[in-house]
């Protein structure tokens, strides 16, 4: 059996770090744990510090390049809010060979800087939890390749490893599901990193029968004769459509026999004090969990009390 590189001694030190800075963040929380995140994260900085371009300046060795990554003016961290980027987001800086497509890049301006020098890109990757009680934790089957295996490695050598955050124009992050996307989103920002044309939504609520639903991520324009890239607008409203879908199902069907779902009840057109409906669930975001699914990455709404 052939050794994970990114699990050895070389790269003990560059996983600590990361897990460290994704601890409590809402893609640990919702994947499971910091590990799986920082196994994500790793490969993906692993490939760019590979094709990264020496030419001009040295290369440094690859732990190095990941804390710069995560880093600005001796701050780690990065404090986003300073730089009018949404609160709590972990940014990490976009490098020319990461390759991440321009919907995705947020920009911080230093004021006191040249303006050569001043402008900086980032992509948001993950986004801290401040209350870790109220992210929605998924679990199997949604993540398939976590459980070893060539398969797992070959599809996590690919893995899109960037979660698309649903950014309001006001900056907040997250939709609510009861809500009008289109009036809370940014008309202009589209999708367009997919390599495919459709995607199976996967919802695994704890206590709740899993759950897949496909979601096209193109539209058709009869001008052209091609396929488009669809709104980010459009991508949170199919997306919040098959999580309130879900929850229409799983409040007929009820929990799975021989489970409880604990405080994480589901009752849709429910008044009882600690049932979650669906005016009480925030979309934050999608995350690629294979090639072709992606798991919704979901908040109760601060204030909320739980069925205890």
């Amino acid at each position: 059996m052939s050794v994970n590189p990114y699990h050895t001694a070389d790269l003990a030190w560059a996983r600590n770090f990361v897990q460290g800075l994704h601890q409590n963040s809402v893609l640990s929380l919702v994947l499971g744990s910091s590990d799986i995140v920082a196994d994500r994260i790793l490969r993906m900085m692993y490939r760019n510090w590979q094709h990264a371009d020496s030419s001009a300046l040295p290369l440094p060795d690859f732990n190095h390049y990941l804390v710069s990554a995560y880093q600005h003016r001796g701050r780690t961290p990065v404090n986003a809010e300073r730089y009018g980027l949404p609160r709590d987001a972990i940014l990490m800086f976009a490098y020319t060979e990461a390759g991440f497509d321009e919907s995705d890049i947020v920009w911080s301006c230093d004021d006191d800087i040249p303006e050569a020098v001043r402008w900086r890109r980032w992509v948001i990757m993950d986004i801290r939890a401040p209350d870790p009680s109220l992210i929605v934790p998924f679990s199997d089957p949604c993540l398939p390749w976590y459980k070893g295996g060539f398969r797992r490695e070959a599809m996590l050598e690919i893995l899109d490893a960037l979660p698309i955050w649903f950014v309001q124009t006001n900056g907040t992050v997250g939709v609510p599901l009861a809500r009008d996307m289109g009036t809370l989103l940014p008309p202009q920002r589209l999708y367009s990193r997919s390599p495919t044309r459709v995607v199976a939504v996967k919802i695994a609520w704890p206590g709740y029968k899993y759950r897949k639903r496909p979601v096209s991520l193109w539209t058709w324009n009869p001008y052209k004769q091609d396929p488009t890239t669809i709104p980010i607008a459009r991508l949170a409203h199919v997306v919040a459509n098959c999580v309130r879908n879900f929850m229409i199902e799983a409040t007929k069907t009820g929990p799975v026999p021989g489970s409880s779902p604990g405080h994480w009840r589901i009752s849709i057109g429910s008044r009882a004090p600690g049932m979650i409906t669906d005016h009480d669930v925030i979309l934050l975001g999608v995350a690629y969990v294979s090639e072709g699914a992606v798991v919704p990455l979901l908040q109760v709404r601060p204030g909320f009390s739980f069925a205890r």
